[in-house]
């Protein structure tokens, strides 16, 4: 599965501890924590929202869909999952989102109330379960009563069709779960290989001169015409712009969470 993040934040970790009682000159230190703090922030997914991560919904409740789980900046995962499917017996689900971070999830099933679940299993890679199959799923979810308005009723819900709560009462989300873990996995991994690359830049040469001249090679490469050159142009100088932003901005928010000595968030839903 490649860097795991948990393995990148845990030698983050140790080495900001290190250097907070080195002798390295205070400038140096203070830029090196400054690059670990950025880091940190990265794998724990504070710049989640630069790394877009789709991938399709096979199953949600009795309904074969082809919806897409779409990784937004808060962490959550939207998803229509109706798309090429409506089998009349089974209810027309939307506005499912996902909340990794917290163990939350919540959608909207026809002809009834927000329905509200929380993750009970544990947190772990589920490569193995990648094939829909219900055993894989049904034990990590429960449902739970919404904690904001309108207010979700346990144990039951009126419905328009007898197969309305199917959908509860097999915990049948089936796979969508699975495809949550599997995107926000393969977010961590792919956070964590981003920042070992920017750390391997900078170590690799500081001065601009390298990196133009690597760009403009790229941009210039055989073979592209002139049209490619300039959408790939526009897309890096696109790139590079909000990489800055969020780059900035993680640095902010990670020196403010290594301020705080705990920091525990929980999300209504």
């Amino acid at each position: 599965m490649g860097i795991q993040s948990s393995e990148v934040i845990s030698n983050i970790n140790r080495i900001y501890n290190t250097l907070q009682n080195s002798k390295t000159q205070q400038h140096t230190k203070m830029q090196l924590q400054t690059l670990l703090l950025a880091g940190l922030a990265l794998a724990t997914g504070a710049a989640a929202d630069r790394i877009l991560t789709t991938t399709s919904c096979p199953w949600i409740g009795a309904c074969y869909s082809q919806g897409e789980w779409i990784n937004e900046s808060n962490g959550h995962y939207w998803i229509d999952a109706n798309e090429g499917c409506r089998d009349p017996d089974v209810p027309y689900i939307w506005n499912v989102c996902m909340d990794w971070g917290n163990g939350r999830a919540h959608f909207n099933a026809d002809g009834q109330n927000k329905r509200c679940l929380k993750r009970t299993g544990p947190d772990f890679d589920v490569g193995p379960c990648a094939d829909s199959s219900r055993q894989c799923s049904r034990q990590w979810w429960e449902e739970v009563a919404c904690t904001c308005l309108p207010e979700a009723v346990l144990g039951g819900y009126e419905t328009h069709f007898d197969k309305l709560n199917q959908v509860t009462a097999n915990k049948l989300l089936y796979s969508c779960q699975l495809i949550a873990i599997t995107t926000v996995t393969s977010e961590q991994i792919a956070t964590s290989k981003l920042f070992m690359q920017l750390i391997s830049l900078l170590h690799a040469d500081r001065r601009s001169s390298t990196i133009t001249k690597a760009q403009q090679t790229w941009q210039d490469a055989d073979g592209r015409t002139k049209e490619e050159k300039q959408k790939i142009a526009k897309h890096r100088a696109t790139f590079m712009k909000r990489w800055t932003q969020a780059l900035k901005k993680v640095i902010l928010q990670a020196m403010e969470r290594a301020n705080k000595s705990s920091l525990s968030t929980q999300r209504d839903y």
